[in-house]
Formats: structure tokens, sequence, C-alpha cells
């Protein structure tokens, strides 16, 4: 296998293994904030961000599911 063909294919397995690594970070603080939310009746605001965008997990108000998820770049 050709040295740029082994760097590419080590690259995207680096790549697959950092999203892996920021959506479990996610989820948890998604759980996290969730739980807070639950037991304090509190409004929750998360912001994440990674590689210039921001992502932001924030309680809903209303009937509405208690999380909502969306991404943002500021």
């Amino acid at each position: 296998m050709p040295e740029s063909e082994s760097r590419l294919r080590i690259h995207r397995q680096n790549a697959k293994r950092e999203r892996t690594r920021f959506y479990r970070r996610k989820k948890s603080l998604f759980k996290s904030g969730y739980d807070l939310h639950k037991q304090c009746h509190a409004e929750v605001h998360i912001l994440i961000r990674k590689n210039g965008r921001s992502y932001i997990l924030s309680c809903a108000e209303g009937g509405k599911s208690p999380f909502s998820d969306q991404a943002m770049v500021l």
C-alpha cells in the first residue's frame, strides 16, 4: 500500500475516533442537563464548541420534548 493511502486511512480512522468521542461527550452532557432540568425544574442551556461550530443543548418549554439539540455556526 502506498504511503499516501496509508496516511489517508490513518487520518480517516483518527477522524472517526474523534467524532465518536465527541458524540459520547455530547450524549453525556445531554443526559446531565436533562437530569438537572428534572431535579430543579430549571432552564438548562449547554453550549459545546467544536471546529468552529457551536452545538446548543437547551431545555424546551411547554409540552415539547425536554431538550432540543441544534447546531449553530457562530
